[in-house]
């Protein structure tokens, strides 16, 4: 597409000249065309974006199970401990 948006003869007041619907139709092809290059950057950040979120969600989840277990634990200790107080 850039091959013949960017030739000289094909500057928006040319094509506008020509014809108003011809320039509308030509603004919105340039807009198409910038749209699409900052697609080609924009959609491999967003599927970096999606897999860190799921690494987050998977590390989170793994976080709250570990916390669990350590006031589980921590229970467990507390108990002993009580237990063993009681016995000596």
């Amino acid at each position: 597409m850039e091959k013949y948006t960017h030739k000289g003869d094909m500057s928006r007041d040319n094509v506008m000249s020509i014809s108003d619907a011809a320039g509308a139709m030509w603004d919105w092809v340039l807009a198409m065309e910038a749209y699409a290059k900052a697609n080609k950057d924009i959609e491999p950040k967003r599927k970096k974006v999606a897999s860190l979120k799921e690494k987050l969600k998977k590390s989170e989840d793994e976080l709250m199970l570990l916390r669990e277990n350590y006031f589980k634990l921590k229970d467990t200790i507390i108990k002993l401990n009580d237990d063993l107080v009681r016995f000596k």
